[in-house]
């Protein structure tokens, strides 16, 4: 019998550019609609239309470093916007406001931002059945929000005590020394390896934040000083901050089919009532002086920084990691010390 012709070298390299673009989508979760357009291999087709979808790979691409590039520099800007208004807020006595009212108040923002930006989302997405797959609910699921919701509130009620004793820039340098124990976290209660540039950078953000502490090498009596119990604090606030924050991506990613908005709106119900338990511990507080007793326009600015934090880790979260969130902080840190120089 005749011996099959071989096929024409371009039409082979079409096919393998074929069969390489498909594993290429598969791989980075594109479309269907994407992949299913590719079909059976046809070499007409495939050298007709491929450099159309490597050219919608390339766009995608770009749109996604371009989202995570806006996400990182959200996270910068609101951390080191956060601890200058919270600070700004407070008097020479300590904070006039009641911290709890803020505290909730900020769940409460958040909560409503969520549910427009989710009505805004469903508004726009056209088909019924990915419609339900953005809102779908389990209470399985649900109630896995109310041990980040716990830890949030505590580690947000620490921020006011810790930048009552210490200034932003103290507080930041003092910050970082999450980035070890969500390196830490994320390696074993998430199961993602590190490789050993990336150890390597956590140490020496770790060495350096050690390394930043002028004030604290030139007071004679640090023990009994405000920056030790300040520090104590942040230690307290940077662990409960690190396991609510490694918790809260490893949930939001096995339930990445909803929409951000939606699961933040479930993670803010828990938080608005669990912080609810600290109002009645001020209850007596509040009904003498009223709920928004000593508040001035820096407090309502400081509500605000509060809550664009939270939204802003959230797609952080979601669409990177705590990773990218830790070197976010050391920016933070940077960019709160140069601003402190003029204020």
């Amino acid at each position: 019998a005749d011996a099959p012709e071989p096929e024409p070298a371009e039409e082979t390299e079409a096919h393998h550019a074929a069969d390489t673009l498909k594993i290429r989508l598969i791989g980075t979760n594109s479309a269907p609609s994407v992949y299913d357009s590719i079909g059976s291999i046809d070499g007409e087709i495939i050298e007709e239309n491929l450099p159309i979808y490597i050219e919608e790979s390339k766009g995608q691409n770009l749109r996604r470093l371009l989202a995570g590039i806006t996400m990182v520099l959200a996270v910068i800007l609101t951390r080191t916007a956060e601890p200058i208004a919270v600070a700004y807020s407070k008097g020479e006595q300590g904070f006039a406001y009641n911290v709890s009212v803020v505290v909730i108040l900020v769940e409460v923002t958040k909560f409503c931002f969520s549910g427009v930006a989710l009505s805004l989302h469903l508004f726009l997405v056209k088909d019924p059945v990915e419609r339900k797959k953005l809102v779908s609910f389990s209470w399985i699921e649900n109630v896995h929000y109310i041990l980040p919701s716990v830890l949030y509130a505590v580690a947000n009620t620490l921020l006011f005590g810790i930048l009552a004793l210490i200034n932003p820039g103290i507080y930041h340098v003092l910050a970082n020394m999450k980035i070890l124990t969500t390196g830490l976290m994320f390696r074993y209660f998430l199961g993602k390896a590190l490789d050993d540039l990336q150890w390597v950078s956590l140490m020496l953000l770790t060495l350096g934040t050690v390394m930043s502490m002028p004030e604290v090498r030139q007071l004679q009596s640090f023990w009994q000083s405000s920056v030790f119990y300040g520090f104590l604090l942040c230690l307290i606030q940077q662990l409960v901050s690190s396991a609510a924050s490694v918790y809260i991506e490893r949930h939001f990613k096995k339930t990445r089919s909803q929409s951000i908005h939606f699961q933040n709106m479930q993670l803010y119900i828990y938080g608005i009532f669990v912080n609810a338990l600290y109002l009645i511990k001020d209850y007596s507080d509040i009904s003498s002086r009223g709920m928004f007793h000593g508040w001035t326009y820096l407090v309502v600015i400081t509500l605000l920084v509060e809550a664009s934090v939270g939204i802003a880790l959230s797609f952080v979260f979601k669409f990177m990691d705590n990773i990218v969130y830790v070197f976010a902080m050391a920016g933070a840190m940077f960019t709160t010390a140069i601003i402190s120089i003029w204020l």
